[in-house]
C-alpha cells in the first residue's frame, strides 16, 4: 500500500484524467479511514456529498482539490491528537501505568474534529455497516 502523501500528490495533478485522480482520492480515504477507525463508505460519502464532485460537473477538478485539502487538514488534526495522546502515554508509562484504559482510547476516536461534518444519515449508515 502506498502512502497517503503519494496518493495526495496524484490527486493534485490537474493534468491527469479526473477518474484517475478520483481513484487516488479514494486511496487517500482508504489509508485515512484505517487511521481513524471509520468505514470507507462513511468517510467517502461524507466527502463526496459535501464537495459534490462528479465526472459530469465541469468544476469537479476544483472540488476534488478542495476535498483533498480538507482531508489532509483533517488527517493532520487527528495526527496531532495522536501525538498529544502519545506524549501523555509516555508520562503514564514512566509512572507505571503500562496500558491505557479502553475509555481513554475510545475518547480519542469519539472526540475527533471533522473538517467535513458528518450528517445524521451518515451516522446511521456507519451504525448499519458495523
Amino acid at each position: 500500500m502506498s502512502s497517503f502523501h503519494t496518493h495526495a500528490r496524484i490527486v493534485r495533478r490537474n493534468d491527469l484524467p479526473f477518474h484517475y485522480r478520483r481513484s487516488a482520492f479514494r486511496s487517500c480515504i482508504q489509508v485515512y479511514r484505517w487511521l481513524i477507525r471509520q468505514k470507507f463508505q462513511v468517510t467517502y460519502l461524507r466527502y463526496s456529498k459535501f464537495f459534490g464532485f462528479d465526472e459530469n460537473i465541469s468544476e469537479s477538478n476544483e472540488r476534488l482539490n478542495k476535498a483533498i485539502d480538507a482531508l489532509e487538514t483533517e488527517r493532520n488534526l487527528f495526527l496531532e491528537q495522536l501525538r498529544l495522546f502519545d506524549k501523555k502515554r509516555i508520562k503514564e508509562k514512566v509512572g507505571g501505568r503500562r496500558l491505557p484504559s479502553n475509555i481513554e482510547v475510545d475518547l480519542l476516536y469519539k472526540n475527533m474534529k471533522f473538517v467535513v461534518p458528518m450528517e445524521e444519515d451518515e451516522t446511521e449508515t456507519e451504525k448499519n455497516l458495523s
